[in-house]
């Protein structure tokens, strides 16, 4: 069971959430910021460089991030981001939303795994 194409708001805005706070943690670059996720979740959540770039570029458009050029581990070139002020506002704001919403669903489904088929008590 996954999200799927319809999804496609909801899995942005929780990648988008979950970058910005690995962001928290210190600046990355965006194959580090895939590898914290993967580490960060037991490898539950799995999300492609090929995903956080457009967010990071999206992000850093927005004022959320910001970027300079330095070097990996490796000794590579690579844009190394880091969250701004405003970005840890918006994340902030952002994760009040989320474990709302993450409250209610949790209530919902447990009404519905004790009273199944929705009949009223």
């Amino acid at each position: 069971m996954g999200i799927h194409d319809d999804d496609i708001e909801l899995r942005r805005g929780a990648i988008g959430l979950v970058v910005l706070a690995m962001l928290d943690e210190g600046p990355a670059h965006g194959y580090q910021l895939t590898r914290r996720i993967r580490t960060q979740t037991g490898q539950a959540l799995s999300v492609s460089e090929g995903a956080v770039y457009p967010i990071l570029h999206r992000f850093e458009s927005n004022g959320l991030v910001e970027s300079e050029w330095g070097r990996t581990s490796r000794n590579r070139r690579a844009k190394i981001y880091r969250i701004t002020v405003q970005g840890r506002e918006h994340m902030n704001r952002r994760a009040v939303q989320w474990r709302t919403l993450a409250t209610v669903m949790n209530d919902i489904l447990s009404y519905q795994r004790h009273n199944p088929g929705g009949q009223v008590t």
